[in-house]
């Protein structure tokens, strides 16, 4: 298949080197989108795991075994800093532009990396993220306005 940005000729069958594409290109989302590779708004739970983990083990993280959780807790921790600095060096909370290099940027970038990060490790440890979140989110209809807290 072409894709309709650029016109790299890709092999529809052929999800990674669509997907190398994909990052390569700002703008090559759409092509996925219009291949039927990406639905949008279908992003589960389930599938954020499975490709935030999967990204992370071709990409070599994985090689050597799993990964040491507190290791991977710190990685979440340094997402959420970023997502700070970005806050304090005046960027709007909506804002997503690109670095030099092509990088995507913003607050919302780095609160995607949070959650691609929180991901990649549940699916490194068989943690069932999404039970859980239904789970949480049911107790917290029951609990008292601001959970009985003044802040």
């Amino acid at each position: 298949m072409k894709c309709n940005t650029c016109g790299h000729e890709s092999n529809p069958e052929d999800y990674q080197e669509a997907r190398e594409h994909y990052l390569a290109s700002n703008e090559a989302i759409e092509t996925l989108k219009d291949w039927g590779w990406i639905e949008p708004g279908a992003l589960t739970v389930k599938d954020l795991i499975e490709e935030s983990h999967g990204t992370a083990k071709s990409k070599g993280w994985y090689d050597e075994g799993t990964r040491n959780f507190g290791e991977l807790i710190a990685l979440c921790h340094s997402e959420l800093s970023e997502t700070l600095e970005e806050v304090r060096a005046g960027r709007a909370l909506a804002e997503i532009y690109h670095e030099a290099s092509g990088k995507p940027a913003g607050v919302a970038i780095e609160l995607a990396d949070l959650l691609i990060r929180v991901a990649d490790l549940c699916g490194a440890h068989g943690i069932p993220l999404e039970e859980a979140l239904r789970m949480k989110m049911a107790y917290n209809l029951t609990r008292p306005t601001k959970h009985g807290k003044a802040f």
